[in-house]
């Protein structure tokens, strides 16, 4: 698959054509598209299904607006990751490298020059037909020697931990979930939890 779309980044203020100041993204300022291609495979059996991929992207930005060519930003990342369900088990994730790629929500959707990698995994195992329980663990980790756009206040990893017990009748299902958070500042680290309930309906 190959895919084309509008240029996005942070926004700035620029002069218009009558000196009036406008807000533009920087990637619309570059008048160049973000470019995306993804190579996938799939196998599916009664007792083994898994599926691959592996993703590229590239995207230009002019973050001194219009009509420049200064200050340009090259944004690219790679991606692979897949699946694997052996009969009442699923594994799934991805991992990531990418630099100035904050408008894809990567390095904790920092804008600018920045770096680093990020992956997340989850497991599920299905104890009965209606019964099962997940976890989930992700992380973002900007590299801080490589990211001379990482602000001075910045976030410098982000890591995700979560819980599930899901009850599934038809095609209902019923999540109790417990979410946790761990983000490193420069300043220091702050964590936060959630418990919540869901309810998920497959049309």
């Amino acid at each position: 698959q190959l895919g084309a779309f509008e240029g996005s980044g942070p926004a700035s203020a620029v002069a218009g054509d009558t000196a009036a100041t406008r807000q533009i993204g920087h990637g619309e300022a570059s008048a160049l598209p973000q470019l995306e291609a993804l190579l996938s495979f799939t196998k599916r059996s009664p007792n083994l299904s898994w599926s691959a991929y592996v993703a590229g992207h590239v995207d230009w930005k002019d973050t001194s607006g219009t009509g420049t060519e200064a200050d340009d930003l090259t944004g690219t990342a790679v991606e692979v990751g897949g699946s694997i369900n052996p009969g009442k088990l699923t594994v799934h994730g991805n991992f990531y490298y990418g630099r100035a790629i904050g408008q894809q929500f990567g390095h904790i959707t920092q804008q600018g020059d920045v770096r680093g990698v990020g992956g997340w995994i989850q497991g599920g195992y299905d104890f009965t037909p209606r019964w099962s329980l997940w976890a989930f663990y992700g992380i973002d980790d900007p590299d801080e020697d490589e990211s001379p756009g990482l602000p001075a206040t910045g976030r410098l990893k982000n890591e995700d931990i979560a819980g599930m017990l899901r009850f599934r009748a038809g095609r209902y299902a019923l999540g109790l979930e417990y979410l946790r958070a761990n983000t490193t500042y420069a300043a220091g680290e702050a964590d936060a939890t959630q418990v919540a309930l869901s309810v998920l309906y497959t049309f």
